[in-house]
């Protein structure tokens, strides 16, 4: 939207100064956090859904590096790399964290309802893996950086994320079944059922653009549908939750 409604030069020179910060902030925080856990000692019974969100903080860098590069051209070179460096900190943490959650959900008592939410934000980096490194390939071969056969493998690593991210999808809903029935309160983690699926959704429309292929682009937009339902749902109960102010 940035370039229909400020231009080209002001919306790059935007998204470089949200990128920097962003990026600055991404480092510091996902390291923190890593550290922290480290040391406090905390069991499998501690992990959840919401520790994959390290991983999609650094996955996302990579997008905001795209426009830069189409700006920029002459200093793809560096650029490229810079963003591709990030794209290995999510993808390496994502499938670290993936693991844990993974044991801790085979070896110990089901996630405790309220958090049930937080079983969906594995799909924000199975979708966001691909989308991020499909988007730089492309603009790596754009600008002569890269060979163009390395299309195919964004293609290979976002079809492979989103098939993760779907099954993960149906094994999320079973769960989310068995956490309804024991009640499940609405809290601000509710956002978790939102953007993941946001996520998977911007993934299979790149590879539904970039394969040609109208089935995938179909569904795509479907996934756009439920990603508003589901966003008009969850924004709805949170106004109505703020309007009734604290709990007595």
């Amino acid at each position: 939207m940035g370039p229909t409604l400020i231009g080209d030069t002001a919306a790059v020179a935007v998204d470089a100064v949200l990128l920097t910060i962003g990026a600055v902030i991404t480092l510091v925080l996902s390291a923190w956090w890593a550290t922290s856990i480290g040391r406090s000692g905390v069991g499998l019974e501690g992990v959840n859904g919401g520790w994959l969100i390290p991983p999609v903080m650094n996955l996302i860098v990579p997008l905001g590096f795209v426009p830069i590069i189409e700006m920029y051209p002459g200093q793809a070179p560096w650029l490229v790399v810079l963003a591709l460096a990030f794209w290995g900190i999510g993808a390496l943490l994502f499938l670290a964290l993936l693991s844990v959650l993974v044991a801790r959900l085979a070896f110990r008592a089901p996630i405790a309802a309220p958090m049930a939410p937080s079983l969906w934000i594995p799909l924000a980096p199975a979708g966001v893996l691909g989308l991020s490194l499909l988007r730089v390939l492309q603009v790596g071969v754009d600008t002569g950086v890269l060979p163009e056969q390395v299309i195919a493998l964004g293609i290979v690593v976002s079809a492979a994320g989103l098939g993760f991210g779907l099954w993960w999808a149906m094994f999320a809903m079973i769960d989310l079944l068995r956490a309804r029935r024991e009640g499940i309160p609405f809290h601000p983690g509710w956002w978790g059922f939102v953007f993941p699926i946001a996520a998977m959704t911007l993934s299979m429309a790149a590879v539904g653009q970039v394969v040609s292929s109208p089935a995938v682009v179909v569904v795509s937009a479907s996934g756009a549908v439920i990603t508003i339902g589901v966003w008009l749902l969850v924004a709805t109960r949170t106004i109505r939750l703020l309007r009734s102010g604290p709990a007595k």
